[in-house]
């Protein structure tokens, strides 16, 4: 049961960076250039401007979830098998891992994505860096500061009483 607690709870510190990050880069991609911000002005579906940032929030948490899935649990079985718990190791994993894997979606033709960097910038590489940081953070917050704690949970006494003979 500790096991599946602990997959549930990975589960949502995944989902809620993801969710924070899209922030961020929605957040980032206003800042560097304002005119980012009619993009959700001209949603002329229910709630106008916050209506349609609620949904590129909504769609964006679900793309970069299914995007960096292979990736994060690369990392996270790495972490959980050698019960890194350091914050450092988890907001730099994520800010690299998010500059490198907008860097290759950019200049890729084999990786056939759109990525938040269409034209690369020093200032959209920051604001995709940051957003993998944030997202690092808010894993450890949440589930990496008690990476690979489950294990010691885990019961290993399966033996049942054996009748005496004596």
């Amino acid at each position: 049961m500790a096991s599946l607690r602990r997959i549930f709870l990975i589960l949502m510190a995944f989902v809620a960076g993801n969710f924070l990050a899209v922030n961020v880069l929605l957040a980032g991609k206003v800042m560097s250039d304002p005119s980012n911000f009619h993009y959700y002005s001209r949603w002329e579906f229910f709630g106008g401007p916050f209506g349609g940032y609620f949904l590129a929030v909504f769609f964006g948490t679900i793309v970069n979830c299914l995007t960096a899935l292979i990736p994060t649990l690369l990392v996270l079985v790495f972490t959980e098998a050698l019960k890194i718990r350091n914050v450092w190791f988890y907001v730099s994993a994520g800010g690299l891992g998010a500059s490198l894997f907008d860097i290759a979606c950019t200049n890729s033709d084999v990786v056939r994505m759109r990525s938040f960097c269409v034209n690369p910038s020093v200032s959209e590489l920051i604001i995709v860096t940051l957003a993998g940081i944030v997202a690092g953070y808010v894993f450890w917050r949440v589930a990496g500061n008690r990476s690979g704690e489950w294990r010691g949970q885990i019961s290993l006494n399966t033996s049942t009483s054996v009748p005496s003979w004596h």
